[in-house]
């Protein structure tokens, strides 16, 4: 085989981390504050809030791509952690919506 036939399950154990005391001192400033520092780049959706009410979280991404039905990915990525790392875990919606289409329930976005 001389290519991949997908992106999946590719793991990188070299992982260029942030600085720690970068990490520290930005962790002193708001979401939005550090993304408007960076030219506007990096915000996820305004949806998207903490799971309660100041709940804080600054450190290096170490991100994984979940297939539906599957935690594979996030064991493989526990092994990749060092402390102060944070996860960031994505799920393949597109794979999650043709069931429920086929299903009949329907997809919100």
């Amino acid at each position: 085989m001389t290519g991949l036939m997908n992106d999946l399950g590719i793991v990188t154990r070299n992982i260029v981390r942030a600085d720690k005391a970068a990490a520290e001192k930005l962790s002193r400033f708001g979401v939005a504050t550090i993304h408007e520092a960076m030219g506007r780049v990096g915000l996820m959706y305004p949806y998207m809030r903490p799971i309660y009410a100041g709940a804080q979280a600054c450190g290096a991404a170490v991100t994984a791509l979940l297939q539906p039905r599957d935690n594979w990915m996030m064991h493989v990525v526990a092994e990749q952690l060092q402390p102060g790392d944070v996860v960031v875990a994505g799920l393949d919606m597109y794979k999650v919506r043709e069931p429920l289409a086929a299903a009949g329930l329907g997809y919100i976005d």
